[in-house]
């Protein structure tokens, strides 16, 4: 599913362990419930999306921009999220215990109740 473009699509409870998604579009497209361990989102573009409930343990998000997403309590544990673009996005409630935000934009980021 390498650069795939999922923009505006409505999934739930969808599983992509370990799934090469390098590269993909998801704008605006929602996720609810995601079972998405290991699995490889480096670069891709995921504004605006929504991925509440999703457990994402291990994912590889380095260079994605998830400007404007919805990530509330989502398992992020180990989450390589470095050089991520965050900005404006929603993390109300979720595990971030081990990630890897070096580098990460923050801006306006909400992080109520983030576990680090």
């Amino acid at each position: 599913m390498y650069q795939a473009n999922l923009d505006g699509a409505i999934v739930q409870c969808v599983h992509m362990p370990r799934v090469n998604m390098e590269g993909a579009t998801f704008k605006g497209c929602t996720m609810d419930t995601m079972m998405g361990i290991h699995t490889n989102l480096e670069g891709a573009n995921l504004k605006g999306a929504m991925f509440d409930n999703s457990q994402m343990n291990g994912v590889n998000l380095r260079l994605a921009s998830l400007k404007g997403a919805s990530l509330r309590s989502c398992n992020l544990r180990y989450a390589i999220m470095a050089g991520t673009d965050l900005e404006n996005s929603d993390l109300l409630g979720s595990d971030l215990q081990h990630a890897n935000l070096r580098g990460a934009n923050i801006k306006g980021t909400n992080l109520q109740d983030v576990v680090i």
